[in-house]
């Protein structure tokens, strides 16, 4: 299903490329730059997403690129939780918005954890 719906994302419109809205997550708790709390970044992400969507936006990529330094080989769990929350509220804010999920660290099966 989830294949299907991003194939129909790429070949909606056929005369023109699909336009994709990044969501660089701040910096999620206990990462060393944190400085906001779990609720701030929920509403910050949720608000960017909304944007992107009233703007027409075909889809967005939710990623947590302020997450310094990046991990080698994994991530905690803490980060799977935070992003799954964050994806959770964002999904609840734009239902209808196609989604997707990069957790830096070259880490794949996190991506399949949170969606």
């Amino acid at each position: 299903m989830a294949l299907s719906r991003l194939s129909k994302l790429f070949t909606n419109s056929g005369s023109r490329a699909a336009i994709i809205g990044m969501i660089h997550v701040p910096a999620l708790p206990g990462s060393p730059t944190s400085c906001l709390n779990i609720e701030q970044i929920v509403e910050i992400t949720c608000r960017q997403a909304e944007l992107y969507t009233k703007c027409g936006l075909d889809g967005i990529l939710v990623e947590n690129m302020h997450d310094r330094p990046y991990l080698r080989g994994g991530v905690g769990m803490e980060t799977v939780a935070n992003m799954t929350r964050i994806c959770n509220e964002i999904r609840q804010c734009v239902p209808a918005q196609q989604m997707g999920i990069q957790i830096l660290s070259g880490w794949g099966m996190c991506i399949v954890l949170c969606w």
